[in-house]
């Protein structure tokens, strides 16, 4: 991904808009942005994924790499939603690092992971999750 986002950034927004890249563009922004879900493929919209992706493309791109290379396997699908977070966690690009910070908040449970962190040290006194809980 990190390479496909580079590949779309060398380029000026046009020549991508008119060129096979731009089958890469919305794949990328589909991917990185709309979590699968189809975008919209009209120049105008094309050009806002091309600005998107110049913003912070890289950044996201970095996270999905580094979210290939986890250890935890989250057993829930699509996104899961925390209010003490007040954020969505996706079960394709969440990071251990991230997994870590959330459950050591409290934001996620360990009954939410089919595999926990590597470096996650379990709490004795852990909470569950009130939804899961016998």
């Amino acid at each position: 991904m990190i390479d496909q986002v580079n590949e779309i950034l060398k380029n000026d927004v046009e020549a991508v808009i008119k060129s096979p890249l731009s089958l890469t563009l919305l794949r990328c922004y589909s991917t990185l942005y709309l979590n699968g879900r189809q975008p919209r493929a009209c120049a105008a919209s094309q050009r806002k994924y091309y600005s998107q992706l110049k913003k912070d493309g890289m950044s996201k791109a970095r996270k999905l790499e580094m979210a290939k290379e986890r250890t935890c396997k989250p057993n829930w699908n699509g996104l899961c939603y925390s209010s003490k977070a007040c954020k969505h966690f996706s079960n394709e690009t969440i990071t251990d690092g991230e997994a870590i910070d959330a459950l050591n908040k409290g934001y996620l449970f360990e009954s939410q992971f089919d595999v926990l962190p590597e470096n996650y040290k379990k709490k004795s006194n852990s909470k569950k999750n009130p939804k899961t809980a016998k």
